[in-house]
């Protein structure tokens, strides 16, 4: 058995800039199944036949600005759009080609469940939310021997603080994004807080 792929643009559904999602159509021995591929476009930049992208030229670069103003993807964008096309391609027919390597008769849900699990995320997301206060925790745990009580108390005051801070601003405090203007603004909340 070998699939049937073909993208199309789902006209049914729009978002606010005009751009609609493009989806995969896998067709195995009479199944059909629908995939997302998370790809937004104008109508305009889609050719169905050659199941491309088109060519953002002047001339289409123009037109597409007077009928859907400024916010358009830029060619890199249009490139990377592609090779995830082609990447869709390729997992496809690697997950067909597994299956038959096996010798597992398989259907049109089962290449889809496997597209979805290569899909998913191989590295860890940490929780960013927690990551600041833990590096607190750990200054105090490995200096509690070596620090004076009161040089401590000043951290577990810090954590607090930025707790509070975090609660009434409903940001999410990461460390990589401590710069001059969360460190302005958390200052302006020690300040005018009660």
């Amino acid at each position: 058995m070998e699939a049937t792929l073909r993208f199309e643009l789902r006209l049914d559904t729009v978002n606010k800039k005009g751009e609609h999602p493009l989806i995969l159509i896998l067709r195995i021995a009479g199944q059909r199944k629908k995939v997302a591929t998370g790809i937004k476009l104008f109508p305009e930049l889609w050719n169905n036949e050659s199941q491309q992208i088109n060519n953002l030229t002047t001339k289409l670069k123009d037109f597409l600005k007077k009928k859907y103003g400024g916010d358009l993807p830029t060619k890199n964008e249009l490139i990377n759009y592609q090779e995830t096309i082609y990447g869709l391609k390729n997992q496809v027919a690697g997950i067909e080609s597994r299956f038959d390597y096996d010798g597992v008769t398989y259907s049109a849900t089962m290449v889809v469940e496997a597209l979805q699990k290569t899909k998913t995320s191989k590295v860890k997301k940490e929780d960013g939310a927690n990551l600041i206060y833990d590096l607190i925790d750990k200054y105090i745990k490995e200096n509690e021997h070596t620090r004076a009580t009161g040089s401590l108390k000043v951290y577990k005051t810090l954590k607090r603080h930025l707790q509070n801070y975090q609660a009434t601003t409903k940001l999410v405090i990461r460390p990589d994004q401590l710069d001059h203007a969360f460190v302005q603004s958390f200052q302006n909340f020690l300040i005018n807080w009660e």
